[in-house]
Parts: C-alpha cells; sequence; structure tokens
C-alpha cells in the first residue's frame, strides 16, 4: 500500500528529470529546471491584497471581521493565502492534483515560505499540519498534496510537521456541491479526527491547504485539533477563492 502510493507521483518525477525542463502548466521549454513555472505563467498569478477579513482573509472592505466570520468565528484563528484562486494558478493546481506535477509542490511551499502573509508568523508555529485525504482519495490520486507542500514548507521554515496525526475519518462530497452553510457544515461533521499519542496538546498549529473555498473544510480541521488539546490553530493556503460579499 506505502509503495503503490509512492509510485505514480514517483514517475512523474522521474519524467521531469529525463525530459528537458519544461513549465509544469503550459509546457513551454525551460533554460532551467527550477522555477518550475516560466514567467509568462508566474506573472499570470495574481497575489492576494489589499484589505481583507482579519480571520479568513477573504478580501474585505472593513475593519476587523466580515459578516460571515462574526457569525461564526469556530475555533480557526485565521487563514491567510499567497495567491487569487484563477487562471494561471488555477490551471497550476489542477496540474499539481490531476496530472501529478509534484514538482509544483515544491514550488507553491517556496512561495508561502517567501510572501509577506500579514499577521502570520509560520516560524512562530509548532506544527504544520497538511490537511488530509481520505484513504480512498489518497489511493485514487496516489499522494497527498497538501502533504508534499507542508514537508516542503517544513524544511524551509525549520518548523516540525505532523502529517499523519491528523485524519479524514469518512469520505465527504465536494464542498462546491454544497448550497448553503448548513450543508457545508452536515457535510464535515464528523470528517475530521486526530489519532493517539499525537504531539498536538498545548501547541500553536498551522494548518497547509492548496485552496481555501468557504473555510468549511479548514474549520472543521480546526474543531478537532482543539477538540485533542491544541492552543491555537491558524491556516495557510497557496491561493483562495474570491467570494462576492458586500460589507
Amino acid at each position: 500500500m506505502i509503495l503503490s502510493r509512492w509510485i505514480g507521483p514517483g514517475l512523474a518525477a522521474l519524467g521531469d528529470l529525463l525530459l528537458p525542463p519544461a513549465c509544469a502548466v503550459c509546457g513551454a521549454l525551460l533554460d532551467h529546471p527550477a522555477p518550475a513555472v516560466c514567467p509568462e505563467c508566474l506573472f499570470g498569478f495574481e497575489h492576494l491584497s489589499g484589505p481583507g477579513c482579519y480571520r479568513c482573509g477573504q478580501p474585505y472592505p472593513g475593519a476587523g471581521l466580515c459578516p460571515d466570520c462574526r457569525d461564526d468565528p469556530g475555533h480557526l484563528g485565521k487563514i491567510r493565502s499567497v495567491y487569487v484562486f484563477d487562471g494561471a494558478l488555477q490551471e497550476a493546481v489542477l496540474r499539481l492534483k490531476l496530472n501529478k506535477k509534484t514538482r509544483l509542490a515544491s514550488f507553491f511551499a517556496d512561495r508561502i515560505a517567501w510572501a509577506d502573509l500579514p499577521d502570520m508568523n509560520l516560524r512562530a508555529q509548532d506544527y504544520l499540519v497538511p490537511v488530509p485525504l481520505h484513504k480512498s482519495r489518497l489511493a485514487g490520486r496516489g499522494f497527498n498534496q497538501s502533504q508534499l507542500i507542508a514537508r516542503r514548507l517544513s524544511r524551509l521554515l525549520g518548523v516540525g510537521s505532523a502529517p499523519y496525526h491528523l485524519i479524514r475519518a469518512r469520505p465527504t462530497l465536494s464542498q462546491f456541491q454544497m448550497k448553503s452553510k448548513r450543508a457545508r457544515r452536515d457535510n464535515l461533521m464528523g470528517a475530521f479526527a486526530v489519532t493517539g499519542g499525537h504531539p498536538f496538546t498545548g501547541k500553536d498549529l498551522c494548518l497547509v491547504d492548496d485552496v481555501v473555498t468557504t473555510g468549511s473544510t479548514l474549520g472543521a480541521c480546526a474543531d478537532a485539533l482543539k477538540q485533542a488539546g491544541a492552543r491555537r490553530v491558524v491556516a495557510v493556503t497557496v491561493a483562495r477563492t474570491i467570494q462576492h460579499r458586500s460589507p
């Protein structure tokens, strides 16, 4: 099981070594294998900037918390993201997950490590915790992109990574299929759990994921970690889907 989990990503990485270096997004030939993205595609990555909700990071012109976070604060301290989930960046995330372009995980981790994230000190966290996939999804994909990002980010920041203690206890429907907050909450109820022997008690933790849309998944993960004794839980993602909200 463990061997088969890494065969797909391993073959993809071997192909990247044997073939001429090419952009992992558009396929354009590169002079060097690093970075994995050509300048044209990188230019299309839109940085998340401007005023935003202090907690969820969603663009918001008011001060403090957006209406959604005021109504449902939860256990998640804050979410910070580097890019807007759109255009070339959206294509890059899909290439990573669907086309096994796993070198993009290291590229994304580098971008997170170098980013100026408002009110977020990643080096001050005790552990980075990747958002888990259910074992059925992991078997189909062959890897967890969030775990790959967290592993590289751990090395870059000198912060511990705890990839195995937070688990997805049952499969869930895609959150994109959920039309209401209650439906999203019900879909994730009991979906995450923390295994015995975890190191989270009294610790500051940072969840790591590729994309945040509504924050429901990260919130459910934070609930499980807080119930396990974590002192504080925040989250960082490569990108955020922008919701159209009024102040």
